[in-house]
């Protein structure tokens, strides 16, 4: 399908080339016709023009292009519209007259024809108010076609997240289970089942203040993953460890996607076996740039189903709201992602 639609790009820009080249023949014949009069003794239109025409009209594109990347004003389209054209247009005009002077004067020895040198501008404009401004044109449509493509594609993401962190919320397994733990610790140690109960309420509190952040400091997910690791530890009798290595002193001044870690550490656990006397280790490591999470594999004998559609979700997130990617390495023995970490500007 993805290579279909390229061959429709590609069909579409190669057809619009041809037809940019063809009216703009036809506006120089016209234009020469009209010079001669209606004379056909003074009408002259070389046999090599189709080639030469082809080259005026890849400068004409090139330096509009080139204008175009260069020119500010990325907020009011039409002010940077009407300067790219009118740049390019001198720069074209002054790139012509040096090429028409250099070849006929200087490389053939012709004399300065003067009227040769106004047909010659007065073609070269055309050329270039047809070739350029078309290009501009196509140019600015398609990539105002792709912002909005973008913007809709990111607000699908973050809503599909804001849907599966609405889900979190209410899992009925995740909830039952951590009740039931509840339930056991309070018939068998009530000083931990008080613990445990103020961990529960710090991580569904966490969920539903960050729901509507795009972004949360590392400090506050470090400590939300406290209270879930607690949950978790008393959940499977310590099965399941985690050990941090934090090489940065102040995590307030990075943010990371809300449950982005917690997120990552919930697929080791769903996916790998472990008991009290061969815990699984998880092992998240910090630096100033990206954050860790590595695990060693031990897939379990009767695996959950699973559509991976977690991690690809924090992948797209992570692209659209940051444009960078989280990385992700699976070898025989180990699983490991690395999540990149967004820098707190100070200096504002």
């Amino acid at each position: 399908m993805l290579g279909q639609i390229k061959k429709l790009k590609y069909r579409k820009i190669i057809i619009s080339g041809l037809g940019m080249l063809l009216l703009t023949h036809l506006l120089i014949l016209y234009t020469q016709f009209l010079l001669a009069g209606g004379r056909p003794g003074h009408f002259y239109y070389p046999w090599d023009a189709p080639f030469w025409m082809l080259i005026v009209c890849g400068i004409s594109i090139l330096i509009t292009f080139v204008i175009h990347q260069k020119t500010q004003h990325p907020q009011k389209p039409a002010s940077r519209y009407v300067q790219t054209l009118l740049v390019s247009t001198l720069l074209f005009m002054l790139i012509s007259n040096t090429w028409f002077i250099t070849t006929e004067n200087i490389i053939f020895g012709k004399p300065m024809n003067y009227n040769a040198l106004i047909v010659g501008n007065l073609l070269f404009l055309i050329i270039h108010l047809v070739v350029g401004n078309t290009f501009l044109s196509y140019y600015s449509l398609n990539k105002l076609h792709q912002t909005q493509v973008t913007l809709l594609e990111t607000q699908k993401v973050a809503s599909e997240h804001q849907l599966e962190q609405l889900k979190k919320q209410i899992s009925p397994h995740f909830l039952f289970n951590n009740l039931n733990v509840l339930s056991s610790l309070i018939h068998t140690n009530t000083d931990t089942a008080d613990v445990f109960l103020d961990k529960f309420s710090g991580l569904y509190r966490y969920i539903l203040q960050s729901r509507d952040q795009e972004l949360v400091s590392l400090a506050k997910e470090l400590n939300f993953l406290e209270d879930y690791m607690f949950l978790i530890r008393q959940r499977f009798d310590n099965s399941y460890l985690l050990n941090i290595a934090n090489h940065i002193t102040q995590p307030e001044q990075y943010l990371v996607i809300p449950t982005t870690l917690q997120q990552l550490i919930e697929n080791a656990i769903k996916h790998n076996e472990a008991l009290p006397d061969k815990p699984l280790k998880i092992n998240i490591s910090i630096n100033q740039n990206e954050a860790q999470i590595s695990n060693v594999l031990k897939p379990k004998k009767f695996p959950l189903p699973s559509t991976k559609t977690g991690l690809v979700n924090i992948q797209k997130q992570y692209q659209l709201l940051t444009q960078k990617n989280v990385q992700v390495h699976q070898t025989s023995e180990q699983f490991l992602v690395i999540v990149p970490l967004i820098k707190l500007n100070t200096n504002l």
